[in-house]
């Protein structure tokens, strides 16, 4: 009967610890959308700028060529202008029979060719003035939409780095653990580059929680995952998938590697607890540890690894198995 009263005690506070993980993971999710949807809106922003910003590049070349096809058009009537003018002036010359009316013909005729031509000159300058003021404005616009460009690149590599690491631990995020998991699949179906896996969960993270209050949880979230860091090589990755859960990925590792190392890791962090407000918090791990086998997913291979941390945490916790 007692052994009934336990399992039953046991089983509920499974099921709390998995509720609790989803609100966490939640939580999570909620955050990395919120920090996607910001960013979309930044851009559709910027877009919107660059799209005007457009618009007013595209009217400034459309005023160029108008001009330049009007300056065309006025030159060649200019030309018409001017010829008309000098065959005046060669009848003039051609009929007069007294010289004084021939020069004042002639001057008349070279006054109305000289006007012509001064004011063929003045429409020139006034388009030229306002064709230097435009080329100014767009080279104003083309640097600011420059300055502009490099601010949102530079803030969407801060977004992404904000979204590829876990606020609190400062390991990998559940965004960056799902884009790299992929990743690996994809060069272990390519080139059959193996690689082992692992999840790490904390044991009794509720009862740390509910003992000492969330702030001694965090905390031993940091340290777990801090300590976890200093086991692994450069080319391997720490991910905090949700709550207390991490997950290993260790690239061309086989898995004896893989549990020796694990082993090292679970047993260096039980010798790491610490002291919050003078009390003594006990951690330790258990960990359920696979490698990549012919066909695998995501979910494959995550299943392996959770039933044998399933199978670690039913065994006392504190301890680690490898998947069938």
């Amino acid at each position: 009967m007692v052994h009934k009263v336990e399992q039953n005690t046991d089983w509920k506070s499974r099921y709390l610890d998995a509720l609790k993980d989803l609100e966490q993971r939640e939580q999570g999710w909620a955050q990395s959308e919120e920090l996607l949807r910001q960013e979309k809106r930044e851009l559709e922003k910027l877009i919107l700028k660059v799209t005007q910003q457009l618009e007013d590049v595209t009217q400034v070349v459309a005023e160029d060529q108008k001009d330049h096809e009007s300056i065309h058009k006025e030159a060649k009537s200019l030309h018409c202008f001017v010829q008309e003018g000098m065959e005046r002036i060669q009848k003039n010359f051609r009929s007069a029979n007294d010289l004084q009316n021939l020069k004042s013909e002639i001057s008349k005729n070279i006054d109305e060719i000289r006007g012509g031509v001064d004011d063929f000159a003045d429409r020139f300058n006034e388009r030229h003035d306002a064709t230097a003021e435009r080329n100014i404005k767009l080279t104003a616009q083309l640097s600011q939409m420059e300055e502009e460009t490099l601010e949102l690149q530079v803030m969407l590599a801060e977004n992404q780095t904000k979204l590829l690491y876990d606020a609190l631990t400062g390991v990998y995020s559940r965004m960056a653990y799902d884009e790299r998991i992929q990743q690996e699949l994809a060069r272990w179906t390519r080139y059959e580059t193996p690689f082992s896996y692992a999840i790490l969960d904390i044991d009794h993270f509720k009862r740390i929680n509910d003992t000492f209050g969330h702030n001694a949880g965090d905390k031993a979230l940091k340290i777990v995952a801090q300590l976890m860091t200093t086991y692994v090589r450069q080319s391997d990755y720490v991910f905090r998938i949700g709550g207390e859960e991490f997950v290993l990925l260790l690239p061309s590792t086989k898995l004896d590697n893989a549990s020796t190392l694990v082993e090292t890791m679970r047993a260096g962090i039980a010798d790491s607890s610490f002291h919050f407000k003078g009390a003594p918090v006990t951690l330790t791990l258990s960990a359920g540890i696979t490698e990549t086998r012919n066909d695998d997913s995501v979910e494959s291979i995550y299943e392996r690894a959770d039933k044998a941390l399933y199978r670690a945490k039913n065994s006392g916790r504190n301890c680690q198995f490898i998947a069938d």
